[in-house]
């Protein structure tokens, strides 16, 4: 059997989607990230897990 991979990197204003229908990709950073994760799995909340990660900002 033959596979044929068809996936596609998914990018920002790819011309090949119709006018407003495209994907739209926000890059945050680990903390901002953490701190989205924490709002859907708030019991992932550890004493590891840095205040910084769970209010969204960098710990710098």
């Amino acid at each position: 059997m033959k596979i044929i991979d068809l996936s596609v990197a998914i990018e920002n204003d790819v011309p090949a989607d119709p006018p407003g229908l495209g994907p739209r990709i926000t890059y945050t950073n680990h903390a901002e990230g953490a701190a989205e994760m924490l709002r859907f799995f708030p019991r992932a909340w550890t004493s590891r897990t840095s205040r910084a990660a769970r209010d969204g900002r960098s710990s710098s």
